[in-house]
């Protein structure tokens, strides 16, 4: 797992892993869910050039609290995400991606409300970061990284 970011720029932090990766990080995240922990950290790769982004991330901490999803960068540079075990289940289903979305990416801010047919109420924070989350195992292999 690979999270760049550009606080210059004001992009959203983009984390990369492999597709058998990042299902195995949806994995560990979901039997996290489950645990009695409130919080677990993550760390990412952080060898190599950030490039085409400013910096990259030093992992990531998911804590079980209680409303709203709220994603933000702490002092350590770490990309921290918390929110209600409901919320958070929600928000790490877009960590898991199917055999054949190789190369493509989730953006787990958009959630519909099938049956009001707007976006989800009082998922996210208003002042949260939106995240991408992209596999891309040739990009990594390519960069050296699997």
């Amino acid at each position: 797992m690979i999270i760049f970011y550009s606080p210059q720029k004001k992009s959203d932090p983009m984390l990369l892993d492999s597709l058998l990766g990042m299902n195995a990080l949806h994995d560990k995240l979901e039997t996290f869910l489950r645990s009695r922990d409130d919080v677990i950290d993550i760390l990412a790769d952080t060898n190599g050039s950030p490039e085409p982004y400013e910096t990259l991330l030093y992992g990531l901490r998911v804590i079980k609290s209680d409303g709203p999803i709220l994603l933000r960068l702490d002092d350590q540079k770490m990309l921290v995400f918390s929110g209600s075990s409901e919320n958070l289940l929600l928000y790490i289903s877009y960590f898991r991606f199917e055999n054949d979305e190789e190369g493509n990416h989730h953006h787990p801010k958009y959630v519909w409300d099938v049956e009001r047919r707007q976006p989800k109420q009082g998922y996210l924070s208003a002042n949260t970061l939106s995240l991408i989350i992209e596999v891309d195992s040739e990009w990594l292999e390519h960069w050296g990284k699997r």
